[in-house]
């Protein structure tokens, strides 16, 4: 099953991301503008909510940081969404 991985992850990240996919399901990073998912807040679920995506980037193979279309920034891992 070929993985669909973000565009900005440099050449060097890319392949480190490739090898660890198998933690993440694929979906994690292909993530796109309109998309919704819920995010777990660790934080005992203080602020956990479905977010709709204005804008994303992948920061590394692990985290990611959101624009909601509320213009509410999330800063989050990808195993604290569903």
């Amino acid at each position: 099953m070929k993985t669909c991985l973000p565009s900005s992850i440099y050449p060097e990240q890319r392949n480190n991301a490739e090898q660890k996919t198998e933690r993440e399901p694929a979906w994690k990073h292909c993530l796109r503008t309109g998309d919704e998912f819920f995010w777990s807040d660790p934080d005992e679920g203080t602020c956990s909510r479905v977010v709709r995506i204005q804008t994303i980037e992948y920061t590394d193979e692990r985290t990611i940081r959101v624009m909601e279309s509320n213009g509410n920034v999330l800063e989050c891992y990808l195993n604290e969404i569903s």
